[in-house]
């Protein structure tokens, strides 16, 4: 499949942008947005070019400028009024919830852990839980996150199925299965607003 995506491209927060065009091939319909993205930068670092950056370029139509296409098909990402808002919530809850059930089965197989069901909200103080009997619960605005973030944090609820608590055992396992945590969790606290206030 082809992509097209035009995106709002700027060097800082303090700099001026502009709106920049890409096609991008070798991505498929059940890919989320993150993933396309993805794709995109990784043919962006192999010219040695600038990857598209989440401080400073719009990711997940978050500025609200952003325009794409699949397959030639426009996809709304501009929010104008609350009806619209409402509708693009909808519509990256789907995704979330798309996305989220496989990473999570890939990553249940991989740690021997086996989740009973998932539920996609809306934390305010947390991005995700798990309870004793395998309920996972994971905030949809993850999916705004880069997808080594989303999956860090897949890792850490799918842990807890393991280990109740953040003890030593739980910190290995999840080490063991996504590496550095350390900068994942820094990742998030530094970009905790921009996500939480995402469409607001």
């Amino acid at each position: 499949m082809r992509l097209t995506l035009e995106i709002w491209r700027q060097a800082d927060t303090a700099s001026a942008g502009e709106m920049h065009t890409y096609d991008v091939d070798d991505v498929s319909e059940d890919m989320s947005f993150l993933e396309m993205l993805d794709v995109l930068n990784e043919r962006l670092n192999a010219e040695g070019e600038e990857p598209v950056a989440f401080d400073s370029d719009c990711r997940e139509g978050i500025c609200g400028m952003c325009g794409l296409m699949i397959n030639g098909e426009a996809r709304k990402v501009r929010v104008g009024n609350d009806e619209e808002r409402a509708d693009l919530e909808r519509q990256l809850r789907r995704e979330a919830r798309a996305v989220f059930s496989r990473r999570i089965k890939v990553r249940a197989d991989e740690m021997g852990v086996t989740p009973t069901s998932l539920q996609v909200r809306d934390q305010k103080s947390r991005w995700g839980s798990a309870s004793k009997d395998g309920a996972l619960s994971l905030s949809w605005r993850l999916i705004l996150c880069p997808a080594e973030i989303l999956d860090y944090l897949v890792v850490h609820e799918l842990a807890h199925l393991r280990y109740g608590g953040h003890g030593k055992r739980f910190w290995q396992l999840v080490e063991r299965h996504y590496g550095d945590h350390r900068a994942a969790r820094k990742w998030l606290d530094e970009h905790n607003d921009e996500i939480r206030q995402a469409l607001d």
